[in-house]
């Protein structure tokens, strides 16, 4: 198992939304864990769960689940203006199978 798609690219202080799709029931899955944003949100299977949080920083920041067998890359690029203000789309959406 795996996230898909497993490296989401996002903007610094910038609104992002993910939504999780869990198409299988493995006790391994069932927690997304963004360690360095301090979020952790379970994923009940066969539904859409969506998270939103706004980054605070920016580089590569991996999510888990609980077990760390499932992985992905959160990628968040510094914001383009001094004012947190890009033109660049920040929503990425995940499915996890």
């Amino acid at each position: 198992g795996r996230y898909r798609p497993d490296r989401l690219v996002v903007q610094q202080g910038r609104p992002v939304r993910i939504i999780f799709l869990r198409l299988e029931e493995d006790a391994c899955s069932e927690w997304v864990i963004f360690s360095a944003f301090g979020l952790e949100m379970p994923l009940p299977p066969f539904r859409k769960v969506t998270l939103s949080f706004i980054p605070d920083r920016s580089g590569e920041f991996l999510f888990t689940c609980r077990m760390g067998i499932y992985r992905g890359v959160l990628v968040v690029v510094p914001s383009r203006e001094k004012t947190g203000v890009g033109n660049t789309r920040t929503g990425e959406e995940g499915d996890k199978a």
